[in-house]
């Protein structure tokens, strides 16, 4: 590992080179890259990839990160369909529906952040008191929403329909009373009232609706897939028993996952207001080419040399079969629609000359590998452990590759606890004591997690709550009172 200064793609290539000759590594065998979408890594021309393939007469292919492409497919659409925003970070008060969440975050927990700009130090804990004095409602820590991390925003909208009601009737009351106050900063009291009439406006809450249907029906699927792994064992031990790979190594997945995902985004746009009946009672506020222009990211996964990884999938055979079709002119009977959806794209990849193949056309040169490869495209079942060159070839060009860039930090971070300021406390010293002295092979899972918070809530729960001879809004405003009187 280099800690590098700057990063270009000239000295992100040179590092690596120089890292293959101090470690005595040909970079010609150097077959892919696993990046985000940096212009720097990923930038046909100057990106780190195209000026390594040069200086070292190599052909590696940049497979992008699979989490940051359904980042940048997201955040396509939510551009697309609402308008993209002046600044992706801040507080903005333009109409938009991720503005609309932001403000909600920064009103009730974004000043625990900083005491910038924190008027009478009106932290969230006041705000929750004052929920629960009012509504008798108890009000939780909203997750940030981070533009660069969609599942955050997804979770922050969420979180806003879930108390909409709440904030509805604590909003019309805080207003009113913030504004009989003198001491309350202006600016401070414009952000309430721009929050409670966003509250009321109704394409605003249709369009961040059409967001979080989108968000559950398209990316949530996709994200489990990406962080998940394949329960079925597929590597052969030297014990004779057969295991399952590591979370994330399950590229061989991606293809055909790929395919489906583009087959229900272009049944999504053909069938729009079907897809968003609920949301759309207002009117249509989304269009087919919203969508349309989504899908284009994924093309990728289905294309060689992504599409070789399918030989170690459940239908291996049928890929093989496919391969051999269209680059062998090996001709079988009886052809799957899934073997020509195969062919199809092979042909396409043929016709636009992509032939980087992780190696599998070099491999098939060789007569005793194409002999097997031919055997085991005609075998019965995917057993490719049975068939040595072929097991050999999808251990050393297929299991390496994971399928998000996360999956590789993760191996460098182990036993990073992975405690920071966007957590609840609760949470925090949860995974403190999962990870601490004593647990060194306890594996943190959410049970576990919910366990121990649920502890820490049971020791804190003192009694059931007093009777009260003043009403909620009485004791709200007493609490309201008491905190301007300081």
């Amino acid at each position: 590992m280099e800690d590098m200064i700057h990063c270009n793609g000239t000295s992100v290539a040179t590092a690596v080179l120089n890292a293959c000759h101090e470690n005595q590594l040909d970079p010609q065998l150097c077959h892919f890259w696993l990046t985000d979408n940096t212009a720097y890594m990923s930038a046909e021309k100057g990106g780190a990839i195209t000026r390594f393939n040069t200086m070292a007469s190599a052909d590696s292919f940049r497979i992008p990160c699979g989490l940051h492409v359904a980042q940048i497919i997201l955040m396509n659409f939510e551009n697309t369909a609402f308008g993209k925003l002046d600044s992706p970070s801040g507080l903005s008060l333009k109409e938009h529906p991720y503005n609309l969440i932001n403000l909600a975050f920064y009103l009730h927990d974004g000043y625990n952040e900083s005491d910038k700009d924190n008027p009478l130090n009106m932290k969230a804990d006041v705000i929750r008191q004052l929920y629960k004095e009012l509504l008798n409602y108890d009000l939780t820590k909203y997750q940030k929403p981070i533009r660069t991390r969609w599942l955050y925003e997804l979770r922050t909208a969420k979180q806003y329909f879930e108390r909409y009601a709440a904030h509805l009737q604590f909003a019309q009351w805080f207003v009113q009373k913030l504004s009989i106050i003198k001491k309350v900063p202006q600016r401070y009291i414009e952000k309430w009232k721009i929050f409670y009439s966003w509250l009321n406006n109704t394409k605003l809450n249709l369009q961040l609706r059409c967001l979080v249907k989108f968000g559950e029906k398209f990316f949530e699927p996709i994200y489990e897939f990406l962080t998940g792994y394949d329960p079925i064992p597929r590597v052969y031990n030297l014990d004779g028993k057969i295991v399952t790979l590591p979370p994330g190594n399950h590229t061989h997945e991606m293809p055909d996952k790929v395919m489906v995902w583009i087959d229900e985004l272009q049944n999504a746009a053909e069938t729009i207001s079907e897809t968003f009946q609920g949301e759309l009672a207002e009117g249509a506020l989304l269009s087919s080419k919203d969508i349309n222009e989504l899908y284009e990211a994924l093309q990728t996964g289905i294309h060689l040399p992504l599409s070789v990884c399918r030989l170690e999938g459940d239908y291996g055979q049928a890929f093989a079969r496919a391969f051999l079709h269209v680059f062998f002119s090996k001709q079988h009977s009886n052809i799957s629609q899934r073997e020509s959806s195969y062919i199809e794209v092979l042909k396409k990849d043929l016709q636009n000359e992509t032939i980087n193949t992780f190696g599998l056309m070099e491999a098939l040169q060789e007569p005793n590998f194409l002999k097997e490869f031919e055997e085991f495209s005609n075998s019965d079942s995917n057993e490719y452990w049975k068939f040595p060159m072929v097991y050999t070839f999808i251990k050393y060009r297929v299991w390496p590759i994971a399928v998000h860039q996360q999956q590789l930090e993760g191996m460098f971070n182990r036993y990073d606890i992975k405690v920071h300021a966007n957590m609840s406390k609760e949470l925090q010293e949860s995974r403190i004591i999962l990870s601490g002295p004593g647990n060194e092979s306890v594996e943190i899972t959410q049970e576990k997690l919910q366990k121990v918070r649920q502890q820490f809530k049971e020791k804190e729960k003192v009694g059931n709550e007093n009777e009260r001879s003043m009403s909620r809004e009485e004791m709200a405003n007493a609490i309201l009172s008491a905190f301007l009187s300081h």
